[in-house]
């Protein structure tokens, strides 16, 4: 005998990660055997994480996702240099003018402190008792804060309250309207009566709102009185305002907690956020498209400019324009590739794995879609088809070679049942022409003739009401073997639909008939009962078929041994006909078959026969 071998094998480097072998003979006999082998290395996800259609996907995304990551941080470098650009060279633009305006502010702190050390008015307002002193001394003071009024022009008036007189004192007249100037006097009136009573005057240059103007105050403790001044942040920012700084939206003041001195609506609109004491730029608004520089005060405020970051990058539009685009190429670029080693690689490999998956699996009629390109794939496509055809004819030849053998076993069971009770039919016979009964010969003759007609005649399964029918015609000839002088009665049972269903033939005579030797007769009367019914499933149904005699059961060896499925041997030799009954059910339903021996109470034996039979398609 030549055997032949044919095998695919899928490899990486020296490892074997899939592997389609078959072996066939030329001369295959009874106990040969033909050697299909699918072997997809340690399964499905080793061969995933190995294959080309897994590494061409994997690479070609890694290789585009780096390129759009290098693009996104070039674009995001080169808008990071240009802010940092921005933000150091406006820095120093405010920075400037931060330390303008502090001069200025510093030199109206220094004046006040002279005035509360060596200004004589003051001390006469804190010191006399005479009202009418007192009076005349705040009217040389407002003359003289008037005075020095043009030397500080970082100070929109000066003012004193004295809380002995309850008396307001100032000088110049730059705020826009008397709301302004009354709603000023009210709060510096409360700041100083707070004092007097105890609290700590506010550090620096304090924001006021007033109406919608914002003012910085300044106050000094002297003697009894409080001095100070005050300036409107719209004339600080006056100046600032008219420098040409690139893409600048707003400039203000945030007072001491990061706060905007400043009623615009503008920023409660824009969702705009400020952080105080920030020594960096940082973006802020709904789209974060607002650039913020700032410099921080000694006097407690922070000088602050907001930038569009639109326009400060207007510069970067040919070069962001020129990454996008590229960023662009190189995705519609590894789509493209993508497309094509999908369509020419990777679909013709998954193909190629599905139809080996499919044969593992055990379905052998798939096959490959063979192309009119001549190309590596369509050799393999066709190789494959062909190994694939010759695997199945093979298959399909042992396939009916097995069931011609289990026929011929199945037949050689049935066989040696016949010439065993042959042999008691033709001594029955003998019997009755010696005594003379005639019209016992005529009936026994109809029932033999009817017994072998079912024998020989069936095709191996049966209709249940038949099987039940020959085993009546079989407990007939029983009966005329005793001559009339034993009656079997038999009752059966059958659930609704059972009666079409198909068992194998000389299913019940076995059993029945070991109920007729056992069994003894109670008054002339043996009984025998049938039941028959069925489990439903989703894919079939389970048989369940019961035969129950009156009998006084199984020894309890022979109950053992039947249950183990051996054969029963005694004195008079080997008992083959419950052993060939079980060996037809196994080589008929396999597994799906269940066959138990067991004793009723109080007497009696019964025998279980349970097997599967799928819905017929």
């Amino acid at each position: 005998m030549r055997i032949s071998v044919v095998s695919i094998a899928l490899k990486r480097k020296d490892e074997v990660v899939g592997k389609l072998e078959y072996k066939k003979s030329e001369n295959l006999k009874h106990n040969d055997e033909i050697q299909v082998i699918i072997d997809i290395g340690q399964g499905g996800e080793r061969m995933k994480r190995y294959s080309i259609r897994y590494q061409l996907f994997f690479y070609t995304g890694f290789f585009v996702i780096v390129m759009l990551v290098c693009m996104s941080l070039g674009n995001a470098y080169a808008i990071s240099l240009v802010r940092n650009q921005v933000y150091e060279s406006n820095k120093n633009t405010i920075y400037l003018y931060l330390k303008q305006i502090e001069r200025g502010l510093d030199d109206v702190e220094v004046y006040l402190f002279s005035v509360a050390t060596y200004n004589s008015e003051l001390k006469t307002m804190s010191g006399s008792k005479d009202k009418s002193e007192r009076l005349l001394a705040s009217y040389e003071l407002n003359n003289y804060f008037y005075r020095n009024l043009q030397l500080y022009p970082a100070a929109d008036t000066f003012f004193a309250y004295s809380p002995l007189d309850k008396q307001y004192v100032f000088s110049g007249d730059k705020a826009e309207n008397w709301q302004q100037q009354e709603g000023l006097r009210k709060r510096i009136v409360e700041t100083a009566e707070e004092a007097v009573e105890g609290a700590e005057l506010p550090y620096g240059w304090t924001a006021e709102k007033i109406g919608d103007e914002y003012y910085f105050v300044k106050y000094t403790r002297a003697e009894q009185l409080i001095i100070g001044a005050w300036v409107s942040t719209q004339a600080l920012l006056k100046n600032i305002s008219t420098i040409e700084i690139p893409g600048l939206e707003h400039i203000l003041f945030l007072d001491q907690k990061g706060d905007p001195v400043s009623a615009d609506p503008f920023f409660e609109e824009e969702a705009i956020e400020f952080i105080p004491d920030s020594d960096n730029y940082y973006l802020t608004g709904r789209e974060r498209q607002y650039l913020v520089i700032g410099e921080k005060s000694d006097n407690g405020f922070q000088l602050t400019a907001l930038l569009k970051d639109s326009e400060i990058l207007e510069g970067l539009g040919t070069l962001r324009a020129l990454i996008f685009l590229l960023a662009v190429g190189a995705g519609i670029g590894g789509l493209l590739f993508l497309w094509f080693t999908r369509k020419k690689i990777a679909v013709p490999l998954k193909n190629l794995v599905n139809a080996m998956l499919s044969i593992q699996q055990g379905s052998l009629d798939v096959r490959l879609e063979e192309h009119g390109v001549k190309n590596e794939f369509a050799l393999v496509n066709k190789t494959f088809n062909s190994m694939t055809e010759e695997i199945t004819n093979l298959k399909i030849n042992i396939y009916e070679e097995k069931i011609q053998r289990q026929k011929a076993q199945l037949d050689f069971y049935a066989l040696q049942v016949n010439p065993h009770f042959l042999i008691n039919l033709m001594n029955t016979i003998y019997n009755f022409a010696r005594m003379g009964e005639s019209k016992l010969i005529q009936e026994f003759t109809a029932c033999i003739t009817r017994h072998f007609r079912y024998t020989l005649y069936g095709d191996g399964k049966v209709l249940l009401k038949d099987e039940v029918e020959f085993t009546r015609n079989f407990l007939e000839m029983q009966r005329l073997r005793s001559f009339n002088q034993t009656e079997f009665e038999m009752k059966v049972w059958m659930e609704p639909g059972m009666e079409t269903v198909t068992v194998p033939n000389l299913l019940l005579q076995g059993f029945v008939e070991n109920s007729v030797k056992h069994t003894k007769a109670d008054k002339g009367i043996v009984l025998v009962e049938i039941q028959a019914f069925q489990e439903k499933g989703e894919k079939g149904s389970y048989i369940n078929i019961r035969v129950q005699d009156s009998g006084s059961g199984f020894e309890p060896e022979v109950l053992k041994i039947l249950n183990a499925g051996e054969k029963l041997v005694d004195e008079r030799g080997k008992h083959i006909g419950i052993y060939n009954i079980r060996q037809r059910l196994y080589l008929l339903y396999g597994d799906e078959v269940e066959l138990t021996f067991e004793n009723r109470k109080p007497c009696g034996a019964r025998v279980c026969v349970r097997f599967f039979q799928p819905w017929e398609e």
